[in-house]
């Protein structure tokens, strides 16, 4: 009996052990990116057991049994619930955002609101969207394809940005130009208007475009092209998370021109001179090649004497690497939070410059530095301190004096036997003055070299005080920022050049070579050859090295880095801000009202000044309806008495529909968001360069010798004869001031529809606004002056309208699927058409030469009617007024169209309006990538239509073989 009951007790006790058994459960935790989640709560739920994951996003949870419901949960994440199937089960989670939808907070100027109570147009990007467009050097580049309405135009591949002595930088346009001035956007970094060029990507929490009139308003004057809004990274609640990444990049043109061959273009070469025959046209056709030059062109036997130079191989490299290294570390307790990056960017260029010797590496380079930290101070239960601190160092190297821009172009034109690239003994082919063509190695390699130093240093103090012991919802804060930037012209080094030549091709031809061992050229009987009978020598003698007898080449100079006083700048920003925020049962009520202050100051030049009262009033019912009114009163020093302040409302107004019971009774839960959106406000533009920093007041200057420009006290005279008196000063009215002049008007209208389907997983967006302009601001150097009047120039004025209107669309789709592999596909698309209503022109301007009509930038061109097909063509068709070049016209030219009828061609009266303007007005981008257990792969398409731009290399006289 003892027996049996032991053998119960024992399969009684196996069975409770059996069903009582536990395991542990380890996996990974990330986001929808991919990317590590450090911190992340993992608990058993009903239980207070439980653990957070580690630097890696792991974790390993004990004491798990079957069935269990596991609860991963993190802040602003979605919660997960997980039930284990099996013990010792590995987990991959990934946790979505979530702000997908309506509880998303965007930045909007002078504060925050959730997307849900958003009624204006604001495209926003977030530090993913950036990121995914890879390692760029200038973050304005990063917006690319990402927000629609938003046109980012380089001009310039330069790397680190365009620079003003070589090209333009990369410029953006927010839907569109509706102006001829300036019409970049305000841009704002952490509330303050700062640079955005030289920000690294790693540092950016978010960016927001705002478009409409109501998301721009508050900026009144200073918004009427759009504000960007760069908010940086801050510090979280939790252990301290370090990141430490590395990017390397490859980059190559994406389309260049590329010649046809040479030998394509000696066959076209001898065909015109067979059929042209005994005419010349300036000598340039006195040649004709044989089959036998051919032949040594085509097999390259003496490659020093016929060249065959694939000059777009020789000068350029296959592609330009550039790479980053950043560290990041973010963490933080209740009561400091925190954040720090630093990182390095280096970015190299497509020039194949070498130190060949002459002490330096030639080229266009750019590195930077960037440092900065953010710390969120508590101070007590109610205040609270924010401290930002930014540092940029940059040096971009370049090649003075040297058009990169005109250097693509000419490379695509210039013949592959217009002169030897390198002769044995390492002396470069000389310049051929036939063709007007430098040899392009010769200039990049012995150019010299010219470094640009920037150094920035912002930095700014943010303090917010809750008032809810006076009423709850309200709270003040006030914001002191100071900037500094200072340029400095780096290391130099000024090369004037070496020797070059050309050496007569019948030295080949007879046998003679270079003898690589003893460094000499010699015959084919191997002795010595006097190369001063077959080479011709070019010899740099300009500048001060003098000429002739005696020449000695000068050295390579160097010049220390130096500094220029008006290249200093410092910013001085202060506001103060009253904000309210309350919630009445169904009644969502907020309110802002912000002052604030600028003063910059560039050198020693007097400081320019703004200042802004700002206004802000929100309501919302039951979160249906929604009513948003916004003015700013600004103030600019630019206009005179009387047009100093200006005030710029808005109103905007929406209805979410979603909320409606009889959406909600047929919409189930596949619906998540319908939405309409309407706004209508006025803003300005003072943007523009209106030829002094204060206009409305007349200049006076000295007069000079017969000049009437500014010259030297002693150079002015009065009586007569000159000689005899010298020393008073003479002064004349300058430019006109215009007392009346004030800034541009920008009247916005915005049509917007959102919707979501599906948890928000597929997502629409569209956008239907227009503007109109008036009061637009014409500089005094845009204007011409009646001869009646006895000045030389005239007054700046308001003396334009134009209007713009178009549409933005953009869709998106994302989702998990089982494995936990993530994907997502975005794209958007916009279009902006412009017409000028009126612009100021000189008396019966003829209507094809007036803007009235026309895009802003419409493109003008001249027209051909067709091609000079003999010499009767030649003789029937309009000529120029200029007789030489009458000369030059021959059967196979373009006959070109005498618009305006008067038997003459003239470029200045008979260009006309072609094709689009200079500014695209269709632009789109579509991006998508996936992320499976921390691997990412993404692919953005971004483009532009609908442009016209004329191109001219500038050099016509190398398009064919010499």
């Amino acid at each position: 009996m003892k027996k049996i009951l032991s053998i119960i007790c024992f399969i009684v006790w196996g069975s409770v052990q059996l069903f009582a058994q536990e395991g542990r459960i380890t996996g990974t935790v990330l986001e929808e990116t991919g990317e590590l989640i450090i911190g992340v709560n993992v608990t058993i739920q009903g239980t207070t057991s439980g653990t957070i994951t580690n630097v890696d996003g792991e974790f390993s949870l004990p004491g798990v049994s079957i069935g269990d419901v596991i609860v991963f949960s993190f802040v602003g994440m979605e919660s997960q619930n997980i039930e284990v199937t099996s013990l010792n089960q590995v987990m991959t989670v990934t946790l979505v955002s979530s702000n997908i939808g309506l509880d998303e907070v965007i930045v909007i100027g002078y504060g925050q609101q959730k997307k849900e109570s958003v009624v204006g147009a604001i495209g926003v990007a977030k530090a993913a969207d950036l990121r995914a467009q890879g390692n760029v050097s200038n973050l304005r580049d990063a917006l690319t394809g990402v927000i629609p309405g938003v046109a980012v135009l380089s001009s310039s591949g330069l790397a680190g940005g365009g620079d003003s002595r070589i090209t333009s930088d990369t410029e953006i346009l927010i839907r569109g130009k509706t102006t001829w001035n300036n019409a970049a956007p305000l841009i704002l970094v952490d509330g303050v208007e700062r640079d955005m060029d030289d920000i690294d990507v790693n540092e950016v929490e978010s960016v927001s475009v705002l478009k409409d009139a109501s998301a721009t308003a508050v900026y009144g004057v200073k918004g009427g092209n759009g504000v960007i809004l760069i908010t940086t990274k801050r510090g979280v609640m939790g252990k301290a998370e370090f990141t430490v990444e590395g990017e390397y990049s490859m980059e190559t043109w994406s389309k260049i021109v590329e010649p046809s061959g040479l030998l394509t273009a000696i066959d076209a070469y001898n065909y015109a001179v067979e059929r042209t025959r005994r005419i010349d046209q300036s000598g340039r056709l006195g040649n004709y090649y044989s089959d036998k030059e051919i032949g040594f062109y085509r097999d390259q036997t003496y490659p020093f004497a016929y060249p065959n130079n694939d000059w777009l191989d020789i000068a350029f490299k296959d592609f330009a690497q550039s790479y980053r290294v950043n560290g990041t570390v973010r963490g933080g307790t209740e009561r400091l939070r925190y954040f720090a990056s630093a990182g390095y960017n280096h970015v190299d260029d497509l020039f194949n410059g070498q130190d060949i010797g002459q002490g330096y590496q030639p080229g266009y380079n750019y590195d930077r530095i960037n440092v900065r930290s953010n710390f969120d101070v508590k101070l007590t239960g109610t205040t609270d301190l924010k401290v930002g601190f930014y540092g940029i160092q940059t040096f971009q190297s370049s090649i003075p004096g040297y058009q990169v821009n005109g250097f693509y172009s000419s490379m695509s034109g210039l013949p592959g036997n217009s002169m030897v690239h390198r002769y044995e003994d390492g002396v470069y082919g000389a310049y051929n003055p036939d063709i007007l063509a430098p040899n392009p190695m010769y200039e990049i390699n012995l150019g010299g070299l010219a470094g640009d130093n920037t150094t920035t240093v912002n930095m700014d103090y943010s303090l917010n005080q809750d008032l809810s012991f006076l009423t709850k919802g309200l709270s003040v804060s006030g914001m002191l920022a100071y900037d500094n930037k200072f340029e400095t012209n780096g290391l130099r080094v000024r090369d004037d050049g070496a020797l070059t030549k050309t050496i007569n091709p019948a030295f080949y031809l007879e046998g003679g070579y270079y003898d690589k061992e003893e460094g000499i050229y010699k015959h084919s009987d191997g002795s010595a050859a006097d190369m001063d009978f077959f080479a011709i020598y070019t010899e740099d003698t300009g500048g001060d090295k003098g000429a002739g007898f005696g020449w000695i080449d000068r050295p390579v100079i160097y010049t220390a880095e130096s500094g220029d006083a008006n290249k200093t700048r410092s910013n001085l920003y202060y506001e103060g801000r009253l904000n309210y925020a309350r919630l009445f049962g169904k009644h969502d009520v907020t309110g802002t009202f912000v002052f604030s202050h600028q003063e910059t100051v560039r050198g020693s030049n007097w400081p320019t000044k703004r200042e802004d009262w700002v206004g802000r009033a929100t309501y919302n019912f039951d979160r249906r309806y929604f009513l948003e009114v916004n003015g700013a009163y600004n103030g600019s020093e630019k206009f005179g008495p009387g047009y100093k302040f200006e005030l710029f409302p808005s109103v905007g107004v929406s209805w979410n529909l979603t909320n409606e019971s009889f959406i909600q009774n047929i919409s189930g839960n596949w619906l998540d968001i319908l939405k309409i959106r309407y706004s209508i406000g006025l803003v300005g533009n003072d943007r523009v360069d209106v030829g002094s920093q204060w206009p409305y007041v007349t200049i006076w200057e000295e007069r000079g010798w017969g000049s009437g420009s500014l010259t030297r006290l002693d150079q002015s005279s009065f009586g007569w004869p000159y000689s005899d008196y010298r020393g008073y000063n003479i002064y004349q009215e300058g430019t006109p001031g215009n007392p009346d002049l004030k800034w541009e008007t920008a009247r916005k209208q915005n049509l917007g529809f959102d919707l979501g389907f599906f948890n928000n997983r597929l997502s629409f967006t569209t956008d239907l606004w227009n503007e109109y302009r008036y009061d637009m601001l014409i500089a005094a150097n845009q204007r011409e002056v009646p001869p009646v009047t006895g000045v030389p120039s005239n007054a700046a004025a308001n003396l334009g309208e134009a209007k713009s209107k178009g549409m933005e669309f953009e869709v998106s789709h994302r989702n998990t699927v089982a494995g936990g592999l993530y994907y997502w596909v975005k794209a958007n698309w916009s279009v902006a058409r412009s017409e000028v209503i009126y612009k100021a022109n000189a008396p019966l301007t003829p209507a094809h030469r007036a803007d009235e009509g026309f895009p802003l930038n419409q493109t003008k061109t001249s027209m051909a009617t067709g091609i000079i097909q003999s010499w009767d063509d030649l003789y029937s068709t309009v000529g120029s007024s200029t007789g030489g070049q009458n000369g030059q016209r021959m059967p196979g030219d373009a006959a070109l169209l005498d618009f305006d009828a008067d038997g003459l061609y003239e470029s200045s009266d008979d260009v006309v309006p072609y094709g689009y303007p200079v500014y695209p007005q269709n632009n789109y981008g579509v991006s998508m990538g996936l992320t499976y257990r921390g691997i990412s792969f993404s692919i953005l398409f971004a483009g532009a239509y609908n442009v016209t731009r004329n191109i001219n290399s500038g050099h016509d006289l190398m398009n064919s073989p010499y």
